[in-house]
């Protein structure tokens, strides 16, 4: 797996082969020892104990989410490779996740995610890895926390972009024509979708940080581009979607 990633990118007498030398890792602005990784000559012992206990029926209680964190942190707190530890640890923790349950391949990118909250993860990373040397001793719970926070949010955006295509397959199929929703629309038609008719009174709930004004122009347009019809002409009138 390290060949792969780090295929083209590092010295090719390094690709694919644990450390010889000892590393130590640095803060890029201070220039301070930030952590010191195990001895080399630990190396090859430590991975093969992770792994053989990653296999076991013991390890493998665990639920996939926590596995593929904790097959994290120990290939990033082991640094067994001079350099593309981080790229191997989050192949090692996608590759867990896609083989038990959660095929992630193709709509997560943990990768992106740590990218952008780089600050929190490698945060988390060194508070874990700072506690004590024995890596068996350490207390994950602040890493796995970081770890199952990045996966949750972006499981949560694949959730609403496929709500959207959903709900633009289904007013296409009513109106025979794409009509763009806002996501206050959105969650206006996902509630109907779900309940069939909606009042001023329920929709004020859904969309509570908007005025009822803003609310009224949000079915005008539901109501023009025939997505909706309206059931009565006052304050008591419901929304229905259109058939």
């Amino acid at each position: 797996m390290h060949k792969l990633v780090v295929d083209k990118i590092v010295p090719v007498e390094q690709v694919g082969s644990y450390r010889k030398v000892q590393v130590v890792l640095r803060n890029s602005v201070t220039g301070e020892v930030g952590f010191r990784p195990p001895m080399f000559t630990e190396v090859p012992y430590l991975i093969d104990d992770f792994l053989r206990y990653l296999n076991s029926e013991y390890g493998r209680r665990e639920h996939p989410v926590l596995r593929a964190g904790v097959a994290h942190y120990v290939i990033a707190a082991v640094h067994p490779f001079t350099e593309g530890n981080g790229r191997t640890a989050r192949a090692l923790a996608t590759l867990i996740l896609h083989r038990e349950g959660y095929d992630v391949r193709r709509f997560v990118a943990l990768e992106e995610y740590f990218d952008r909250h780089a600050e929190n993860y490698f945060g988390a990373l060194m508070e874990v890895s700072n506690q004590t040397v024995k890596l068996e001793d350490r207390d994950l719970t602040p890493w796995i926390v970081v770890f199952t926070k990045a996966l949750a949010e972006e499981l949560g955006k694949i959730k609403i972009k496929v709500r959207e295509l959903s709900v633009d397959i289904r007013m296409k199929e009513r109106v025979g024509k794409q009509v763009a929703l806002s996501p206050r629309q959105m969650k206006l038609v996902e509630y109907l979708n779900s309940n069939g008719e909606i009042s001023m009174g329920e929709a004020r709930k859904i969309l509570s940080m908007v005025s009822e004004d803003t609310i009224l122009r949000e079915f005008k347009y539901l109501l023009e581009r025939g997505v909706v019809a309206k059931r009565g002409s006052t304050k008591a009138a419901r929304y229905v979607l259109k058939k």
